[in-house]
């Protein structure tokens, strides 16, 4: 009975919140996060009553020793779902349009890990940099300096620079005459600023 009212007033509670987002007149798709709880408890109760209703079919408990056919229900029912997060968490496979996105994070992987020398770089990175702050903290513990700057028009004659994106790469070679120290396989540019061009 409890479990009943509970599935009545998850219902109720669900469908009213969706009434009230769809008919508002700013659609964002945040405003559904709220609902995600109330639907996963929904979703819970029903594999509940499903799991029950197969445990105690009379046929079944009869005839079998052991009835397995409410455990075959889980594992049809949670297979995909598991299968999906294990393979993003182990196997993860980046789409096209992020590749750019995480070059530098992947670049900035390796150097902790020696494969770069990048001592004494600055990394041109313009927005958001939180995410490679972890990094420049792991390599300041192993004595490597290296730090963010957002404002490639301040570099001097003698800096090297890391230049992350194509559009950071064209926007400092219209400004400085440059000398390439290395270019790695996923577009990751390393320079030395050697003089401004004449503008």
């Amino acid at each position: 009975k409890k479990i009943s009212r509970l599935a009545i007033f998850t219902s109720l509670s669900s469908l009213v919140y969706l009434i009230i987002i769809s008919a508002s007149k700013t659609k964002l798709f945040w405003y559904d996060a709220q609902i995600f709880p109330l639907l996963a408890l929904l979703t819970a109760l029903i594999i509940h009553q499903v799991f029950n209703i197969l445990k105690n079919i009379p046929y079944l408990q009869k005839n079998l020793r052991i009835n397995i056919l409410p455990y075959l229900f889980l594992i049809i029912v949670f297979f995909t779902p598991y299968q999906k997060t294990i393979k993003r968490t182990y196997k993860p496979q980046e789409k096209v349009w992020e590749k750019e996105f995480y070059a530098i994070s992947h670049f900035m992987k390796d150097a902790v890990k020696g494969k770069y020398q990048i001592d004494g770089f600055d990394l041109v990175y313009k927005g958001y940099d939180v995410h490679l702050d972890f990094y420049v903290i792991r390599l300041a513990q192993k004595g490597v300096h290296v730090n963010i700057i957002e404002d490639y028009k301040s570099l001097k004659p003698g800096d090297q620079v890391i230049v992350p994106d194509a559009s950071l790469r064209d926007l400092i070679l219209k400004k400085y005459t440059t000398e390439t120290i290395s270019e790695t396989e996923n577009g990751i540019l390393l320079l030395k600023i050697l003089e401004p061009t004449a503008s």
